[in-house]
């Protein structure tokens, strides 16, 4: 249980971007993380967490109206570095992977995914070019 136990922190860690000394109880501080690409509604935002770390935010457009969705643009880092390209199937694995932070409305999976999509291909375009 305790292994079960530090492989689940280390992975919240890793989504976070930052790590924690356990045994001390301290972290390091936030870093900011650019919410996305140039051309779509992005802020440079942190939502605070209940472990006192800040998770960074996008804010996108969904049927008209903005909508923000959090740990977005850690996502779409963790998935260019698993090599993952914007595809149709990538579409599906990130409104997989949104919804175990964001609540997404029913009967909008098809939305997400075009935005999804479209905001990840943005971001790993401008990635790849650095």
């Amino acid at each position: 249980m305790d292994a079960t136990a530090e492989r689940i922190a280390a992975l919240v860690d890793e989504l976070l971007g930052k790590y924690s000394d356990r045994q001390a109880g301290t972290f390091v501080e936030p870093q900011t993380v650019s919410a996305g690409p140039e051309n779509s509604q992005e802020t440079e935002k942190a939502v605070a967490c209940s472990c006192s770390s800040g998770i960074p935010i996008q804010n996108v457009q969904i049927g008209g109206q903005e909508v923000t969705l959090i740990a977005l643009p850690l996502i779409f880092e963790q998935f260019r570095q698993s090599g993952k390209t914007p595809s149709v199937a990538t579409a599906g694995e990130l409104l997989d992977t949104v919804k175990l932070y964001n609540s997404v409305p029913e009967n909008t999976d098809e939305q997400y995914k075009t935005i999804l999509l479209r905001e990840y291909a943005a971001f790993y375009e401008k990635e790849s070019d650095q």
